[in-house]
């Protein structure tokens, strides 16, 4: 289209119309680029895990598969896969699931709830215990 041809008024409305255009296509570049959810928390996390008596070492590993959060928690209860894997508002939510025993021939599921935050990458949250405590726990990248 030649601009030459066009009245002053259609031309600032034809240049309007062309910067809408390209601050649309910008924004949605910008949107296909953003980080899936979650996608920060990926990879291997040293944690500690702190309760009123003692304190324990864990690392969690977290990956993303086709969007979707996983996460691998390896400490005193052993290694478990988590479920529920969720990263929201920059809060990581995540629960073991292990199994109990009080007299050693009934066996009961245990769901274990942990959120924590990431604050320039260190996570800092909580872990509920077998017997219902809330542990702290404390973390930073692996590495």
């Amino acid at each position: 289209m030649d601009l030459a041809s066009l009245d002053q008024s259609r031309r600032e409305r034809y240049r309007d119309a062309v910067r809408f255009v390209l601050l649309v296509a910008a924004l949605l570049v910008s949107l296909g680029a953003a980080p899936q959810g979650g996608a920060e928390m990926v990879g291997t996390w040293d944690l500690t895990v702190s309760g009123p008596q003692e304190s324990s070492s864990a690392v969690l590993v977290v990956k993303e598969r086709d969007g979707e959060l996983t996460a691998r928690w390896s400490g005193v209860l052993g290694t478990l896969d988590a479920v529920d894997t969720t990263f929201k508002a920059g809060e990581l939510r995540l629960v073991l699931e292990v199994t109990s025993t009080t007299d050693g021939s009934t066996f009961t599921k245990v769901r274990l709830p942990f959120r924590a935050r990431l604050e320039d990458d260190r996570l800092e949250g909580t872990l509920r215990s077998p017997s219902g405590d809330d542990l702290t726990v404390q973390g930073s990248r692996a590495g």
